[in-house]
């Protein structure tokens, strides 16, 4: 990602064995180019799409996380949690949304303009322990 064109999507839904409590987005990245002083920043936004069966209006989140990288190596790799609130006034999350997900690097305040995304990653709590039948 080198500038507000380059989106990175992604797209999950809810099942009901969600705890109702918050949900978590990780990205892995690594910065292009070395940092330049200590405190420089990478800003990413995160933003939500989410609906239900028989929803009329999609409700939305923006998260928006500035990462310390400080002034390390070109290459260095970076975890950014996003956290996903589930009782956002107007926007509450339900058991059978389908999240989609859209991640853009804000250049206009990240101090390193240039990362690249090795992975992101969707997660929520379960009210079950270990693995389902199904999920093997």
């Amino acid at each position: 990602m080198s500038n507000s064109n380059w989106l990175l999507h992604g797209a999950a839904d809810i099942h009901d064995d969600w705890d109702g409590e918050d949900l978590f987005a990780e990205v892995h990245f690594i910065i292009n180019v070395a940092g330049g002083a200590p405190a420089d920043v990478v800003t990413l936004h995160l933003n939500v799409y989410y609906k239900g069966e028989g929803d009329v209006a999609t409700k939305t989140q923006e998260v928006i996380l500035p990462v310390t990288v400080d002034a390390d190596a070109q290459w260095t790799q970076f975890d950014a949690h996003f956290t996903i609130v589930h009782d956002e006034a107007g926007n509450v999350v339900d058991i059978g949304d389908i999240m989609s997900f859209v991640l853009n690097l804000d250049t206009g305040t990240s101090d390193v303009a240039t990362i690249t995304v090795e992975a992101m990653e969707f997660y929520y709590h379960t009210t079950h322990l270990g693995i389902e039948l199904l999920d093997a």
